[in-house]
């Protein structure tokens, strides 16, 4: 619920920044309660959203879903994303605050399976406070110590999400700010 109540605001901001027309289905991996899930589904009604994320969860997203009125249009498929298949047919997959928790190493395992899930032309969405090459904005440093601290990983640069998501296969890579320190890194899978 926490992560509910600091994530409405870049939720709001990634829905009004990227260009779902194209979009029919989000797989919001990760998506924990479902704001990022809720928030783009509310804001985009042709759309249908599915989070991929623990169990343990799923009350969570499931009563979100209600509440938003959105059960029609979204689901919540339980699941371990590094150690089972992610689920089938979206055509964007947002990992928001995902990959800051993760080694490199790991990282790649997820981009990958996101490569594998996603067919020609779709799209995948990194949402993070992303640190400059100098290591600022000092918010985004202090938020990269906070990861080191806490969990295996690291707040992401934009050149390790440029070269991560090269590397994984990736293709048209673009990164906008969203709101805040908060940017949104994108790509296609050709």
């Amino acid at each position: 619920r926490m992560m509910t109540s600091i994530s409405s605001r870049p939720a709001a901001a990634l829905a009004a920044t990227v260009d779902f027309s194209g979009a029919t289905h989000l797989l919001d991996v990760g998506g924990g309660s479902g704001i990022f899930t809720t928030t783009i589904l509310t804001a985009h009604p042709h759309m249908r959203g599915t989070i991929y994320d623990l169990a343990q969860v799923q009350g969570l997203a499931l009563e979100a879903f209600s509440a938003a009125g959105l059960s029609a249009r979204a689901q919540m498929v339980p699941g371990d994303m590094f150690g089972e298949d992610w689920p089938a047919g979206a055509d964007v997959i947002l990992l928001s605050q995902i990959l800051h928790d993760w080694t490199p190493q790991q990282c790649a395992q997820l981009l990958g399976r996101a490569f594998e899930a996603l067919g020609p032309g779709g799209r995948i969405l990194i949402h993070e406070k992303l640190i400059e090459e100098d290591g600022g904005p000092r918010a985004n440093a202090l938020a990269d110590l906070d990861m080191l601290f806490w969990t295996e990983g690291q707040q992401l640069s934009r050149s390790d999400a440029h070269q991560w998501l090269e590397t994984a296969g990736f293709v048209d890579i673009q990164i906008q700010a969203t709101v805040g320190y908060w940017s949104v890194v994108s790509a296609v899978r050709p």
